[in-house]
C-alpha cells in the first residue's frame, strides 16, 4: 500500500481507503421528496464486516470514512467494534448534519447546537474519545451561506474532539468552502466520467493545502461490470428503486471503458486508478461489503498506472459525451 499526506494535516492516508455506508446494514428512511425508501445496501453480516476491516489493516489500509446516517448510526457502531483495541492504526473518518430520527424521518441539522449533539453520538457510537476528521455531510448552498455550520466546526477542531474538520460537498461547492480558510479535508464525488473543472477544482484545493477524499468511483457497482441493469436487487438495497434508465446508463459506462481491463489490472482497479492519477487527491474510499472485492480494490495502488494512450482516449470518449 501506499501512502499520501491528507492535505496539511500532517496525517498520511492509504490511498485507497473504506467507504463503511454499505457495512451499515438495511434502513428505511422517510424523505420529503422520495417518501419512504431503502436508504442501506441490502443485509450485511457485522462478523463480516469486522474481518473485511482487519483483512484491510493487514495489507495497509489506514483510512475508513462513515457517517451518523448510515445503517441510522450502526455503520459507525461496527467500525467502533472494529477498531476496538487498534484505534491508533486507522484514521477515522465521520460524518454529521443528516441523520435519521427514532421514526425513520430523514433530518438535517447543521446548527451549532445540532453538529455538536451530533459528535457526541459518533464519538460514543465509534467508541472513541477522538475523531481524525469530521465532516459536514452534504450542506446545502443555502446552509454554507448561513456559515454557522463553520462556526461549529471550528468549535469542534478547538476542542479536540476532531483533529481535522471540513466536508462532504459537490465539486461546484470547493470554491465557496476554501474561501472560509477553515477546511482541511474536504470530500468529493467525482469518477471517470467527471468534467474537466472538477479535476480544476480538486488541484485548487490541492494547492490550498486541503486533503482530498475522492468517492463515487464505481458508480455503484454499475462502472465496474460486476453488475448491470438486468442484476435484481433486494427490496432494502437503495439500488432497487433506482430506474431502469438510470441502471441502464450506469451499466452502460462498463462497457464503454471495458478497454481499461488488461491482464495488470481489472476495470474496477483502473476505474480506481484513474482517481489516483487526479491532481490533489489524496485518497479514493470504495464502499463495500465484499471482503474479496475489496481487496482487489486495496491493490489498485500497486497495479500499472494507466497509459498515456489510455488517458487520451478516456478524455475523447468524455469529449463525445
Amino acid at each position: 500500500m501506499k501512502y499520501r499526506a491528507l492535505g496539511s494535516t500532517g496525517m498520511r492516508v492509504s490511498e485507497i481507503g473504506l467507504g463503511a455506508w454499505q457495512i451499515g446494514g438495511p434502513v428505511r428512511g422517510f424523505f420529503e421528496k422520495l417518501g419512504w425508501i431503502a436508504h442501506g445496501w441490502g443485509d450485511v453480516d457485522d462478523d463480516v464486516s469486522v474481518g473485511m476491516i482487519h483483512a484491510l489493516e493487514d495489507v495497509g489500509v489506514n483510512f475508513i470514512d462513515t457517517a451518523a446516517v448510515y445503517g441510522a448510526g450502526h455503520s459507525e457502531e461496527v467500525v467502533g467494534r472494529a477498531l476496538k483495541g487498534r484505534r491508533q492504526k486507522w484514521i477515522v473518518e465521520t460524518k454529521g448534519g443528516e441523520s435519521f430520527d427514532q421514526d425513520g424521518i430523514n433530518r438535517r441539522d447543521f446548527s451549532r447546537s445540532g453538529l455538536l449533539a451530533a459528535i457526541e453520538g459518533s464519538l460514543k457510537r465509534l467508541d472513541t474519545d477522538y475523531i481524525d476528521v469530521y465532516l459536514l455531510h452534504s450542506p446545502s448552498d443555502a446552509v454554507l451561506a448561513q456559515g454557522e455550520c463553520f462556526e461549529a466546526l471550528s468549535e469542534i477542531k478547538r476542542s479536540g474532539k476532531a483533529r481535522a474538520v471540513g466536508a462532504s460537498i459537490s465539486w461546484a461547492q470547493i470554491p465557496f468552502c476554501l474561501e472560509t480558510g477553515i477546511m482541511d479535508v474536504l470530500q468529493v464525488h467525482v469518477n471517470i466520467l467527471s468534467p474537466s473543472a472538477v479535476a480544476e477544482n480538486l488541484a485548487l484545493a490541492g494547492e490550498a493545502g486541503v486533503g482530498i477524499v475522492a468517492r463515487g468511483a464505481m458508480g455503484s457497482g454499475f462502472f465496474t461490470g460486476n453488475i448491470d441493469a438486468s442484476t435484481a436487487f433486494a427490496d432494502n438495497d437503495r439500488r432497487s428503486w433506482q430506474s431502469d434508465q438510470s441502471k441502464s446508463k450506469s451499466a452502460a459506462v462498463a462497457e464503454t471503458f471495458a478497454f481499461l481491463e488488461t491482464s495488470e489490472r481489472s476495470l474496477a482497479q483502473s476505474l480506481l486508478r484513474y482517481l489516483l492519477g487526479l491532481e490533489g487527491v489524496s485518497t479514493v474510499i470504495v464502499g463495500s461489503k465484499n471482503p474479496e472485492h475489496m481487496l482487489q480494490n486495496a491493490a489498485a495502488p500497486d497495479t500499472p498506472p494507466l497509459t498515456v494512450e489510455e488517458l487520451a482516449r478516456i478524455e475523447k470518449i468524455k469529449a463525445s459525451l
